[in-house]
Parts: C-alpha cells; sequence; structure tokens
C-alpha cells in the first residue's frame, strides 16, 4: 500500500526548491500552515506537491503531518464568524488566493480555520487541502 500524506509547513517562511538541496533554487517561498501532499523523501527533503500541482522539495525540517491545513484555492474567499452563508462576516471580511491557515474543524460545508491570531470559518470549496488516503494494490 502507498500513502499519500498531508504535509503543512510550520515555519513562518518555508523556501520549496527545484530539487532536493538548498543548492537548487528556489520555487516559491511560502507562509506558515501552507498544506502540501508529499510525494516521496530522499534524506532531509520531501518532494511534494502544491495547490497548482506542481512539485517542488522542501526540507523535512519545515513540514509536519501532525497537524491539518488548508490553503485559499479561489481567487478569493469570504471568511465568516460562523459555520453559514448568513453569518457575520469577519473582521477581515475577504482573503486572496494562496493565504494558508491552519484547519481546526468542519461543520457542513464550511471548515473552521485559525490564523496565529483568530479563528473563521470558510467555504471548504473555496480551500485546498491534501486528503490523506490509502491506495492498495495487488
Amino acid at each position: 500500500t502507498a500513502k499519500a500524506q498531508a504535509l503543512c509547513v510550520t515555519t513562518d517562511r518555508a523556501n520549496l526548491r527545484k530539487g532536493p538541496g538548498t543548492n537548487f533554487k528556489i520555487t516559491w517561498t511560502v507562509g506558515k500552515f501552507m498544506p502540501l501532499k508529499k510525494i516521496s523523501r530522499q534524506g532531509s527533503w520531501y518532494k511534494v506537491q502544491d495547490v497548482d500541482n506542481d512539485t517542488h522539495w522542501i526540507q523535512t525540517s519545515a513540514a509536519s503531518d501532525n497537524i491539518s491545513c488548508v490553503v485559499v484555492k479561489s481567487k478569493t474567499a469570504v471568511l465568516r464568524q460562523g459555520a453559514s452563508v448568513s453569518a457575520t462576516p469577519a473582521e477581515y471580511t475577504v482573503v486572496d488566493r494562496y493565504t494558508p491557515f491552519k484547519k481546526l474543524d468542519r461543520n457542513g460545508e464550511y471548515i473552521q480555520v485559525a490564523n496565529e491570531f483568530e479563528s473563521f470559518w470558510i467555504k471548504d470549496s473555496a480551500v485546498w487541502y491534501p486528503i490523506n488516503k490509502m491506495t492498495l494494490t495487488f
């Protein structure tokens, strides 16, 4: 069996690279809570896939599978104080594509997310997160 594993960036900033080493070109610098899908591991590097299905490498010390996180995949997304379309919008109402959050909970089609300071609710269809799943081979 092979497992596609969800990872979450745990450092304030992490450089994603073209290959498994600091001598490789930086392809993207991401912030804390950016979700990534682990493809493989080579030494102290994970080969990962991002929200756009692009492949990068990240140091294993900068990511963890112990927490869940999501990233906004739509152009913008509305943050709310509750888990419904009629809930009051959050103080910072709209967030842009590629805004990462820690995932806390789920209520129907809404996911409770948090940044370093507060929590919000966001529609599931507005975010991307790798799903842990097992692939059985016979």
